[in-house]
């Protein structure tokens, strides 16, 4: 009786073969997908993605005021409100404007902030008090949006009943975050109805370095005569 030898299913076994093709490519696309979202994430290591100043209700305040997202924020939202509503003709040289930032922000960043602004926007010191002042009153980032509410003087309507300037509450809608901040939307409050005013951030100059005392001469060297 002749042995039969089992026919070997070639269709099969190409089929199998074209499913496993199929299926590393499938993995390779999700692992791809995967290492992007990885890359995106560590590109970001250095952002905000939640902060607030003041603190919100049940949060605590944003632990560090010189965070670059923070500061790329403020300044976006800060030049934005000061070209909408300048504090006087853009043609007036040297200083317009003082800028009121959050506590902790180091003389440096204080610097490049209002330059950034431009407009004539300096920090706010002592000596610039008599400066038309623009507040930054709240900072609230959430992931990709941001909102910052700006306290803007009215010079214009002249001094409140107090001597203070009239000030405007002006809300600035950003998003960003992977990309550069850029303004949405804003929105306005009536003129005179700011509830509360911020304290006053005085940008303060690094102290002096003391220069070191002199070296002693070493133990056993000799007066010098006279």
């Amino acid at each position: 009786m002749p042995i039969q030898v089992p026919r070997t299913d070639t269709r099969g076994i190409i089929r199998a073969a074209r499913q496993g093709r199929m299926e590393a490519n499938r993995m390779k696309r999700l692992v791809g997908g995967l290492l992007t979202v990885v890359i995106a994430f560590s590109l970001l290591g250095g952002c905000v993605s939640w902060a607030s100043y003041p603190a919100a209700p049940g949060e605590a305040a944003v632990k560090n005021p010189n965070d670059p997202a923070l500061i790329d924020v403020m300044t976006t939202a800060m030049e934005w409100v000061v070209r909408k509503y300048p504090p006087g003709p853009e043609q007036q040289a040297g200083a317009r404007l003082a800028v009121n930032l959050p506590p902790g922000i180091r003389p440096r960043l204080y610097e490049a902030l209002a330059r950034d602004v431009g407009h004539g926007a300096v920090p706010l010191t002592r000596e610039r008090t008599d400066l038309p002042i623009y507040h930054i009153a709240q900072v609230r980032i959430r992931g990709d949006e941001a909102a910052v509410d700006i306290l803007r003087p009215l010079i214009e309507l002249g001094a409140a009943p107090s001597g203070e300037p009239v000030y405007q509450e002006v809300r600035v809608n950003l998003r960003g975050g992977v990309r550069p901040w850029t303004v949405t939307s804003h929105r306005e409050w009536t003129p005179g109805t700011v509830s509360r005013m911020p304290d006053l951030n005085f940008m303060e100059p690094p102290p002096a370095a003391t220069p070191a005392a002199p070296a002693a001469p070493p133990a056993g060297t000799p007066e010098p005569q006279r």
